[in-house]
């Protein structure tokens, strides 16, 4: 910048100069005035060109091209290509290829295979994995006895209440089990076929099909006591 300047300069010092030489001759034609004319004259138009015309051309043109275009395009261009390039290709390649591959080889056991066990009364087929299939069986309920409660033929489970005792003539009717209640009374044979005599024995007086019932039972019915056999 400063030889561009130094230049110009030079060159408007060059153009003054010559403007002054143009100027001489017109000045030192002949006149009818004295020498002491031509003094007078020729240093008044030299120095009055020359000044005026250096600083006036060379600051106005110079200074202000040059500082505009350098600042100008350097920044503008660097910062904008530089960063956005580098950014946006590394995390879009990187992050991708790396989870995509490996999760796919490390799955390498064979696949779960069931294996149920048999189902219950409660559950039903099960895997070791807690998977299960169909149904439970369900309980398959013996009747309640006199002394137990309903009861599963499979898995033991009891429901309910036993049945309970049913009693006749000191005995329960269901298990045979003595009435401890009973108070023994004498039994006695009837006839079914005719007669108002009860026996001890079933033979006596030759009766056919008879039945044995308490004697209280007999003589509530009207029977009397046979005087053969009592």
């Amino acid at each position: 910048m400063r030889k561009v300047l130094s230049l110009i300069l030079v060159v408007v010092m060059l153009l003054g100069l010559c403007a002054c030489d143009l100027d001489i001759p017109e000045a030192t034609q002949p006149s009818t005035t004295p020498d002491s004319t031509k003094a007078t004259e020729t240093p008044t138009e030299a120095p009055t060109k020359a000044p005026t015309d250096a600083p006036t051309e060379a600051p106005t043109t110079v200074p202000t091209e040059a500082p505009t275009a350098a600042p100008t395009e350097k920044p503008t261009e660097a910062p904008t290509v530089a960063p956005t390039e580098a950014p946006t290709k590394a995390p879009t390649e990187a992050p991708t290829k790396a989870p995509t591959e490996k999760p796919t080889e490390l799955p390498t056991d064979p696949p779960h295979i069931h294996s149920f066990s048999a189902a219950t009364c409660t559950k039903p087929r099960t895997c070791s994995c807690g998977e299960t299939e169909g149904s439970a069986n369900g309980h398959d309920w013996k009747n309640a006895t006199c002394s137990e409660p309903k009861t599963c033929k499979v898995c033991g489970e009891t429901s309910g209440l036993t049945a309970g005792h049913t009693f006749s003539n000191g005995k329960c009717t269901s298990c045979g089990k003595a009435d401890p209640d009973y108070i023994h009374e004498t039994m006695v044979w009837i006839p079914t076929n005719g007669g108002t005599k009860y026996h001890t024995h079933a033979g006596c007086s030759n009766m056919i099909d008879p039945e044995e019932v308490t004697q209280s039972e007999a003589e509530s019915l009207g029977f009397t006591p046979c005087k053969r056999c009592h």
